[in-house]
């Protein structure tokens, strides 16, 4: 077992057939080690984290990687790094939206009450 998510109910598999998203709901841990005869299942998560990033979804779960001291092990500890750095500046973007259009709203509300006293 390579990459292993585990969530509160459940430990699981990644499944390249399934989105990611999906299976990341609720985890809070990813653990990936790395394998060296287990390329394209972890060329696929990272592809899979990637669409990810692209398609402004979250992962709150924490990613580990266990390199087994290979090169390419490193290379991919770095590249998950990389790509988990970059959903949580898409949450932040989230939260900032959310919180600019609440904010817009409760100056909306604010400029009736004003407009309304002035009457």
């Amino acid at each position: 077992m390579c990459i292993k998510i585990i969530s509160p109910e459940k430990s699981l598999e990644f499944n390249p057939m399934e989105p990611l998203e999906d299976q990341v709901y609720n985890a809070k841990e990813i653990l990936v080690k790395y394998e060296p005869n287990e390329e394209r299942k972890m060329n696929s998560f990272v592809r899979e984290m990637e669409r990810m990033v692209l398609s402004g979804l979250s992962c709150g779960a924490e990613i580990k990687v266990e390199t087994n001291n290979h090169l390419e092990g490193v290379k991919l500890e770095r590249k998950l790094d990389k790509l988990k750095l970059k959903l949580n500046v898409n949450e932040m973007v989230k939260g900032l939206t959310k919180f600019h259009a609440d904010l817009d709203n409760k100056l909306c509300e604010l400029s009736k009450l004003c407009l309304e006293k002035n009457e």
